[in-house]
């Protein structure tokens, strides 16, 4: 639920920008990575030099600091940078709101008995990283003595999804037993 708030909000941050007529979604991936957070809050800082802009991308952006600067002279309208404006408060909002969940994921999943106390094998480096902030692998794995990142296709949240089932389930019959 908070992801889906998150995301409308970006979607609103598009909009203000695309009014403006700020393609930075033409020359960064994410407009909420590093680089294009980095140039938001920038503009509503109020810098309006392209050329300072552009060299505010992060080094792992792959458009250069001139590809980036290029797209960025716009109309900065007054109304616009105030939607543009919300619209990152209420993002970053979210996000510390996402931050708050996943730390309490965190402390409930260490609180739940362990199968094993093993670390799990090491995934491929062609792996994708998971987006949560904490390792759902390790406790997937300490929860379930299973390596369920190695089933193709499975992310850290479908991952959480059957480690919650699998726990529920086991508490059901360890209580039916009693």
């Amino acid at each position: 639920m908070l992801v889906k708030s998150a995301a409308t909000h970006i979607q609103h941050m598009q909009k203000a920008l695309q009014q403006m007529n700020l393609r930075l979604n033409n020359v960064v991936s994410d407009i909420t990575g590093q680089t294009g957070l980095q140039i938001i809050r920038a503009f509503l800082a109020g810098e309006r030099h392209v050329k300072k802009l552009g060299e505010m991308r992060n080094y792992r952006c792959h458009a250069s600091a001139e590809e980036i600067a290029e797209p960025l002279v716009g109309n900065y309208r007054r109304e616009h940078l105030f939607a543009l404006k919300q619209a990152v408060e209420l993002f970053e909002y979210y996000q510390e709101k996402i931050a708050e969940c996943e730390t309490e994921m965190e402390k409930y999943l260490s609180s739940l008995p362990h199968v094993t106390e093993d670390e799990p094998a090491a995934l491929p480096r062609s792996e994708k990283s998971s987006t949560m902030s904490f390792n759902v692998r390790e406790h997937a794995y300490k929860l379930t003595g299973t390596g369920l990142f190695r089933i193709r296709g499975l992310n850290a949240e479908t991952v959480l999804r059957i480690v919650s089932e699998v726990v529920v389930t086991r508490q059901r019959v360890e209580n039916q037993e009693n």
